[in-house]
């Protein structure tokens, strides 16, 4: 019977921590998209923003974190974190855009692009 040396090294106490995946090593932060609190819908902009405010003065995300983030992410589309990790963020593509929101009227696709980057893949049968 052939033995696989890393298989064996996996479950070895020893070597064992080599072996085991990313978000296990370092704790995650939550995606932004957690950050969801339904009972802020209908609430004004002066209200939403302090809302705002308070969330991301508690949100934090370690150095460590932003590594493993990275790393796990060095695929972009093809890792599934790369999208949960985008989610709620302006990136560089979508930058242009917001700024030219008005906070008062704003636009609605930009909002979903940035808030919800998975839906908005365009996808047909040429392109796949």
């Amino acid at each position: 019977m052939e033995v696989n040396a890393s298989a064996l090294l996996l479950v070895s106490p020893q070597y064992a921590h080599h072996y085991s995946p990313l978000p296990a090593k370092v704790p995650l932060p939550l995606s932004m998209t957690h950050l969801y609190d339904s009972s802020s819908v209908g609430l004004g902009l002066t209200e939403l923003q302090n809302q705002a405010e308070s969330l991301f003065s508690r949100y934090t995300v370690s150095a460590d974190q932003i590594a493993t983030i990275e790393k796990l992410t060095r695929l972009q589309s093809k890792s599934h974190y790369w999208n949960d990790y985008r989610e709620g963020r302006v990136t560089a593509s979508r930058v242009g855009q917001v700024m030219r929101c008005n906070l008062l009227t704003p636009n609605k696709t930009a909002i979903i692009h940035t808030c919800y980057p998975c839906s908005t893949h365009f996808k047909s049968a040429a392109t796949e």
